[in-house]
């Protein structure tokens, strides 16, 4: 199982994916490969007279966040009606909804999990400047996994200035230096994962959510008491 103190994490990725980045949404989408269903065939549903502040629902096609909610009186002849203020989680654009009460919104499914930055790779610009183009990281499976780098989006640049403060520029080998004097900290990147509507199916997309710095503790070895030594592979429970 995943864990910030499991031992050779940083260097036993033996698998990849590449995972593909919209330069509209700063989000990663569809191919991230952690979570195996690419698209669901319906989702939940709220009546719209339930939904509070702070709760998830879909407005547009995209998940939301409610920032506010007002509910107009039933008058003579009409039935109340909701208007919704409402923040995409994915790319925090405003949105706004006005729909009868009874109407039926349909809830995003959400999930969220951290990626560890292993390296940068990087390549040269037409000035022939070295430029980050891509964050190397493993997932809770040991499993490489490899994100496009935005220039300009905050949370990728966040990430890049934290591993640069921990492990300095990379090397124009891009071979990154062995964590050694970092007290066992690594940048996490925390994954964001919601439904978005394409079309009349639902599919997933993806953003960096938010960039912390963990410490990765070392397993203490355990003295032996001689005779055959036994090496175990981290599996999978």
């Amino acid at each position: 199982p995943f864990s910030l103190s499991a031992p050779g994490l940083l260097n036993r990725a033996e698998a990849f994916w590449v995972v593909q980045n919209s330069f509209e949404h700063h989000c990663v989408q569809n191919s991230l490969a952690t979570m195996e269903r690419q698209h669901l065939e319906g989702l939940d549903r709220i009546e719209a007279t339930r939904v509070r502040l702070r709760a998830k629902f879909m407005v547009k096609g995209r998940p939301c966040v409610c920032k506010k909610v007002d509910s107009s009186a039933p008058g003579k002849h009409g039935a109340v009606k909701c208007n919704f203020t409402a923040q995409d989680m994915l790319t925090d654009k405003k949105y706004s909804l006005i729909c009868p009460g009874k109407d039926r919104i349909e809830v995003p499914e959400v999930h969220k999990y951290d990626l560890i930055v292993t390296s940068l790779n990087t390549d040269m610009d037409e000035n022939m400047m070295e430029t980050v183009n891509e964050f190397v990281t493993v997932d809770e499976d040991g499993e490489k996994v490899v994100l496009d780098y935005i220039e300009g989006a905050k949370n990728h640049d966040e990430a890049v200035e934290k591993y640069q403060e921990l492990y300095g520029p990379q090397d124009s080998d891009d071979e990154r230096k062995e964590v050694e004097d970092n007290d066992g900290k690594v940048v996490v990147l925390s994954i964001l994962q919601a439904t978005v509507k394409k079309g009349s199916k639902f599919v997933f997309e993806h953003c960096i959510d938010k960039v912390t710095l963990a410490v990765q503790k070392k397993s203490k070895k355990k003295s032996g008491g001689g005779g055959r030594r036994s090496r175990r592979r981290g599996r999978r429970r």
